[in-house]
C-alpha cells in the first residue's frame, strides 16, 4: 500500500488516463448544451451591459422572460441567491452566443483546475499528480462545475492562492485573495473565524479593508438600489435556507433537514414531524454555535501561536465548519473541501496510516458520487427521508476528523473555568437569536391560504374569470399553461395569461429572442399571433370598480377607491405578486413563497373585509 500513496510515476498514470476520461465524458460534452446555473451568469451580464434593473433578476418571472429573450430555451432557472456581483464574471463574453461563452468559460475552468492543484499541492505536501486526482475523485463536485458552467473552481483557486500565499507570510497577498473569494460567495467568511483564533490580525484588518473597497466597487458598477435590496430583503431570508427546493434532500444542509422537520408547506411538506419554527430555530442555533465553539475551543487548545504545521492542520476543520454552516449544500460548492482532504491524506500518508487515508478518500468519493445521487432518490419523500442525507453525516464525520487532528497539536488544556464561560456563552447565545429570529417571523401569519394542493415549485401570474383560475406552472423546464377546471397545455412558454372572453386567453412568449403575442383557443387550442395584447386590467379591479388591488415591495395592497383608503393586506418576509380578484370580490388571490424558496410561488387566497 506505501507504493499506491508514494509512487509519482502511478499517480502521474493514472492522472493521465483520468484527465483523458475528463475531456471526453464531460468537458466536451459540457459544450453541447447549456445547464441549469451558467444562464444565471451569462443573462445577468447582459442585463447590466444593457442597462436593465438588475433588481428584476431577483423575480423569478422576470428573469426568465430575459433568459428567454437571450435566446436559453429549455431552462428554468433563478438568480436567486447569488450576489449582484455575481453579474459581473462573465462581463467580457456575454456578447457572444450562449454555448460559445460558455466555451470560453469553461476553458478558464480548466485552467482555474491546473492553477487550484499547483496551489493545492504546495499546500498540502501531495505531488502535483495525486491532488489532480483528488479532483475527479471529487466526482460531481468537479465535473458539475463544467456541466453547469459555475463559479467555483474560480473560488477555489482564490481560496487557495491566499492559503498559499498566507502561508508564505504574504498577508497582503492573502487577504487580496480571501477578498475575493468571499465576495464571489460566501461560504469561505467563516475562516475569518480561524484567522482571529490564531491571532492573525493583520490578515483580518487586510481582509476588511479589501472586502469593503471591492464591495463599494461593485456597488458603483452594479448600482447601489440593487445591492441595498438584495442584502436588506433576499440575503436573510437565503441566510435561514429559504432558497429553491428548500425542502429537497439534494440540498444536504441541517437548515434543509430542520425545514422538513418542523414546517409545513401544503403542497411541498404537507407531513413534518410536527409544525414548530421554535422548535426549527432551537435546533439551528444549537448547532450553529455547537459547531463553531467546539471548533473555536480546539484551535485554542493548540494554541495560536506561530506553529504553521498546527495551523495547517486547522484548514481542514474549517472547511468543514464552512460547509456545515451553509444553509444549502449543492453538489459544487464541495469542491472547496479539496483543499481539506489534500491535507488530511497528506497528514495520515505521512504518518504511514494508508487505511484512513484510504477511508477519507472513499468518503469524499462517496459523497460526490452516483450512489449518494441513489440514495436520496431512495428515500424522498418517506418517511425515513432522514437517511438521504447522506453528504451530511459525511461532512459530519470529516468534521469530527478535522476536531481529532487537531487536537493532536494541542498543547494548552482549556480549564473547567474556561469551558464553563464557554458554556454560558453558547446558552447566551442560543437564547438570544431564538427569541430574535421568532420577533422577527412573528408577523408571517396575515391569514391568508393555500388554494392549490399538489402545485409546483413555481405557480405564478393567475388570472381570474367567474371563478375559473388560469395560471403558470414550471414544469420540464418550461412555463405551462394550467389551471383549476381541467385545462391544461405545455406547448409553448406562457407568461402573463388573461381571459379575454369565457373561451380564450391572450398571453406573451419569447422565440428566438423576440416578443410574442398569441391568442389561444381554450376549445381546440389554436393559437394566432397577434400585433399587440388587448388592454385589459380588469382582474385588478373589482367587478363594482370600487376596489384595486396591486403589488408593492413584495406586499399586496388593497385601494378602496371612494373611500381614497388603501389597506396592506399581506405581512411578513415572503414576496406576494400578481394580485387578483377572486370571482365574487370576496378576496383576492395571489402568488407567494411564503414557506418556500424565494421567488418560488405558490397561489393564495385573502379575505376581504367588507
Amino acid at each position: 500500500m506505501t507504493e499506491i500513496f508514494s509512487n509519482r510515476k502511478y499517480h502521474s498514470i493514472l492522472f493521465l488516463i483520468l484527465l483523458a476520461l475528463f475531456f471526453v465524458f464531460v468537458f466536451f460534452p459540457s459544450l453541447k448544451k447549456i445547464n441549469t446555473d451558467f444562464p444565471n451568469y451569462y443573462v445577468s451580464a447582459n442585463m447590466l451591459l444593457d442597462g436593465a434593473d438588475l433588481k428584476s433578476a431577483y423575480d423569478n418571472v422576470e428573469f426568465n422572460k430575459q433568459v428567454l429573450l437571450y435566446g436559453i430555451e429549455n431552462q428554468i432557472v433563478s438568480f436567486v441567491p447569488y450576489p449582484p456581483v455575481n453579474s459581473l464574471l462573465m462581463l467580457p463574453v456575454a456578447r457572444l452566443e450562449p454555448l460559445t461563452a460558455k466555451l470560453i468559460w469553461n476553458i478558464l475552468n480548466l485552467i482555474f483546475f491546473l492553477l487550484s492543484a499547483f496551489f493545492i499541492s504546495k499546500i498540502s505536501g501531495l505531488n502535483l499528480f495525486l491532488t489532480g486526482i483528488l479532483f475527479f475523485l471529487s466526482g460531481y463536485a468537479f465535473v458539475n462545475n463544467f456541466f453547469f458552467g459555475q463559479a467555483y473552481l474560480l473560488v477555489l483557486l482564490l481560496f487557495s492562492a491566499s492559503l498559499y500565499f498566507l502561508f508564505r507570510e504574504n498577508d497582503v497577498l492573502a487577504a487580496f485573495m480571501f477578498s475575493l473569494s468571499v465576495l464571489l460567495k460566501f461560504y469561505t467568511i467563516f475562516f475569518i473565524i480561524l484567522f482571529l483564533c490564531r491571532k492573525k490580525y493583520k490578515l483580518v484588518i487586510t481582509t476588511v479593508i479589501f472586502i469593503i473597497i471591492l464591495n463599494l466597487f461593485v456597488f458603483t458598477i452594479t448600482g447601489w438600489d440593487i445591492n441595498i435590496y438584495y442584502y436588506t430583503a433576499i440575503m436573510p431570508r437565503i441566510s435561514d435556507g429559504w432558497v429553491g427546493t428548500v425542502y429537497a434532500p439534494e440540498f444536504q444542509s441541517v437548515i434543509s433537514l430542520l425545514h422538513t422537520l418542523f414546517y409545513r408547506e401544503l403542497s411541498l411538506n404537507p407531513y413534518p414531524l410536527t409544525e414548530s419554527p421554535e422548535l426549527y430555530f432551537i435546533f439551528k442555533y444549537l448547532f450553529y454555535f455547537g459547531i463553531i465553539l467546539t471548533s473555536v475551543l480546539s484551535v485554542m487548545n493548540s494554541g495560536a501561536g506561530k506553529d504553521v504545521n498546527s495551523f495547517k492542520m486547522q484548514i481542514p476543520l474549517f472547511s468543514f465548519v464552512c460547509m456545515l454552516l451553509l444553509p444549502v449544500n449543492a453538489s459544487y460548492q464541495y469542491v472547496i473541501l479539496i483543499t481539506a482532504i489534500a491535507i488530511l491524506s497528506h497528514h495520515y500518508i505521512s504518518e504511514k496510516k494508508y487505511i484512513l487515508t484510504a477511508v477519507i478518500l472513499s468518503l469524499f468519493f462517496i459523497m460526490n458520487s452516483p450512489l449518494t445521487v441513489y440514495i436520496i432518490n431512495m428515500t424522498k419523500n418517506k418517511h425515513y427521508f432522514y437517511l438521504g442525507y447522506i453528504k451530511l453525516y459525511i461532512l459530519l464525520i470529516f468534521w469530527v476528523t478535522g476536531l481529532s487532528v487537531s487536537g493532536r497539536s494541542s498543547v494548552e488544556n482549556i480549564t473547567k473555568a474556561t469551558l464553563l464561560r464557554y458554556s454560558y456563552v453558547y446558552v447566551f447565545l442560543i437564547l438570544i437569536f431564538v427569541k430574535v429570529s421568532l420577533t422577527q417571523i412573528s408577523d408571517d401569519n396575515d391569514g391568508a391560504e393555500n388554494i392549490l394542493i399538489n402545485s409546483n415549485y413555481l405557480i405564478s401570474m393567475p388570472a381570474v374569470r367567474d371563478g375559473k383560475i388560469l395560471f403558470t406552472e414550471c414544469r420540464n423546464e418550461k412555463f405551462i399553461l394550467n389551471s383549476n377546471f381541467g385545462f391544461k397545455t405545455e406547448s409553448d412558454n406562457y407568461f402573463n395569461p388573461d381571459f379575454i372572453n369565457d373561451n380564450e386567453i391572450e398571453y406573451t412568449t419569447f422565440v428566438k429572442g423576440k416578443t410574442v403575442y398569441n391568442r389561444l383557443s381554450l376549445n381546440s387550442l389554436d393559437r394566432t399571433e397577434i400585433a399587440k395584447r388587448t388592454d385589459s386590467v380588469g382582474a385588478m379591479y373589482s367587478g363594482d370598480k370600487t376596489m384595486r388591488c396591486y403589488s408593492l415591495n413584495g406586499q399586496i395592497f388593497l385601494e378602496r377607491i371612494n373611500e381614497i383608503k388603501t389597506e396592506q393586506m399581506t405581512t411578513g418576509r415572503s414576496f406576494n405578486y400578481f394580485p387578483v380578484f377572486n370571482g365574487d370580490d370576496s378576496g383576492i388571490i395571489f402568488c407567494s413563497d411564503r414557506g418556500r424558496g424565494v421567488g418560488f410561488t405558490a397561489l393564495y387566497e385573502i379575505k376581504i373585509n367588507k
